[in-house]
């Protein structure tokens, strides 16, 4: 019945900008998402300032899936994809996601 939480982070250091890059990441086994947990406002943080897109699929295979849907993630997500648009130099980011303990 504990929540936990997921940050995800990532880094730019190189000396170009980074353009469209995707964090995947599964929901571990024996959790379930809290929905609404992972909306930008809330649970990003970027030096740019920009906006990672969510997607989310229902699917439980071990590896990810091939179909995401891009909206932010319902009751029963399994896996999560964040897609950033672009990272400028020296920039770092983080999203973050919540599940219960089941």
């Amino acid at each position: 019945g504990d929540t936990v939480q997921f940050r995800l982070c990532w880094s730019n250091y190189s000396s170009a900008s980074a353009f469209t890059f995707v964090i995947t990441d599964a929901v571990p086994v024996g959790t379930t998402f809290l929905p609404g947990a992972s909306t930008a406002a809330f649970h990003w943080r970027n030096t740019d300032g920009v906006t990672p897109r969510v997607a989310y699929s229902p699917a439980t295979p071990t590896t990810p899936p091939a179909a995401f849907t891009e909206a932010n993630p319902l009751a029963g997500a399994r896996w999560l994809r964040f897609t950033i648009p672009s990272a400028g130099v020296n920039t770092t980011g983080c999203v973050c996601f919540r599940v219960t303990v089941n």
